[in-house]
């Protein structure tokens, strides 16, 4: 499970690194620190891991979905 969880983010991140935008900074940067939020062992780290998953799963469908949406303009020097 853990060397699994590991490919897992770091995929998990490349993806997000590509779709990186000003409007969706404050996911991405929550996606880099759940794995900091995995904790236990045993049933107390499934369970935590099951937690973490359910949020993954929602800021990584976030960030696709900002993707979408226009970037915003850049500033003017």
């Amino acid at each position: 499970m853990e060397r699994q969880l590991i490919q897992d983010y770091e995929a998990s991140m490349e993806a997000a690194v590509s779709r990186l935008k000003a409007n969706n900074l404050k996911q991405a940067v929550e996606l880099a620190g759940l794995p900091g939020q995995i904790r236990g062992f045993g049933h107390v780290k499934l369970e935590s891991v099951r937690k973490v998953r359910a949020r993954w799963h929602a800021l990584e469908e976030a960030l696709t979905a900002s993707r979408l949406e226009r970037p915003l303009p850049e500033k003017a020097a």
